[in-house]
């Protein structure tokens, strides 16, 4: 079933200070609107990967005109935005540039500095979900809201607030939810997921990614992918499946056996009979 298109909201631009536009889509924008490169220092030789700010605050008004039009075109047709994210905030451009370039920077447990591609809403969109009341406000810092194209409407996101008597200092963030970010978005987009319903779709592709590593001893990425994309097609039960059960239980001969190459043993018979029950995802 097709979702009702959003009403267009031409107030987009004028109600926030920067757009944020990810790398492949710097060509497209209209003539005359430029966008800085925000690159972390220590990214520097990965420029050509990094999003551009667009401050929208500084836009000449023709200029300001054409972007909204090609937002609105991208509207009409049902295509994702040429800004998926907009931002709302006092700072002015080189110390929101400052701000942005620190939190793409960061250190996870292991001590190796990572990339965190906060410019994709997809990623965003994951990682606000996982973050606790005190580690949201920190991310957003002196950002006041954020807006955000994912799953065919935009999403209004905030620091929340902090519960009185919280800790002065942020929870650590849970790496390890963290990098599944990546292999939950590829189960989704696998498995067609991309409704309203994508955070109920997200939660229980992180349970199934979670499942398969410590019920299955899975671990690579392409494997959990696979195993959350059956999961979200099928149901989260369909590895009790009795032929399911005994491929999952075979052992792996060779490095080369994927998890797909298994599940591709199976005749449709067996996905025929999962199907019969409704899919606990999936659903456009």
């Amino acid at each position: 079933m097709s979702m009702p298109m959003q009403p267009f909201d031409h107030r987009l631009l004028r109600d926030h200070a920067f757009g944020i536009v990810g790398p492949a889509d710097m060509d497209r924008l209209p003539a005359g609107v430029a966008a800085t490169a925000l690159v972390p220092a220590a990214l520097s030789a990965s420029a050509h990967l990094m999003p551009g700010l667009i401050d929208l605050r500084a836009l000449p008004q023709e200029h300001a005109d054409a972007l909204l039009e090609e937002i609105h075109q991208a509207h009409l047709s049902g295509a994702p935005p040429l800004l998926a994210l907009l931002v709302d905030s006092t700072l002015d451009a080189p110390r929101f540039a400052r701000y942005w370039n620190a939190r793409q920077l960061v250190n996870p447990r292991s001590g190796a500095a990572a990339w965190l591609r906060l410019h994709d809403p997809r990623v965003l969109h994951q990682l606000l979900r996982m973050l606790g009341a005190s580690q949201r406000a920190a991310l957003f810092g002196p950002v006041r809201a954020l807006r955000y194209w994912i799953a065919g409407a935009w999403i209004d996101a905030d620091a929340g607030q902090v519960a009185p008597g919280a800790a002065a200092l942020p929870e650590p963030w849970d790496w390890d939810r963290i990098r599944r970010i990546g292999i939950i978005n590829r189960a989704l987009l696998a498995a067609g997921v991309h409704s309203a319903r994508i955070d109920q779709h997200s939660i229980l592709a992180e349970q199934l990614i979670a499942r398969a590593s410590r019920q299955h001893r899975m671990a690579q990425m392409s494997d959990l992918v696979e195993f959350a994309t059956r999961g979200l097609l099928f149901g989260a039960a369909f590895d009790s499946h009795p032929r399911v059960a005994a491929v999952l239980a075979l052992p792996v001969g060779d490095a080369d056996s994927s998890l797909a190459d298994r599940l591709a043993l199976l005749d449709d018979d067996v996905w025929d009979a999962l199907r019969q029950d409704p899919p606990a995802a999936g659903a456009k």
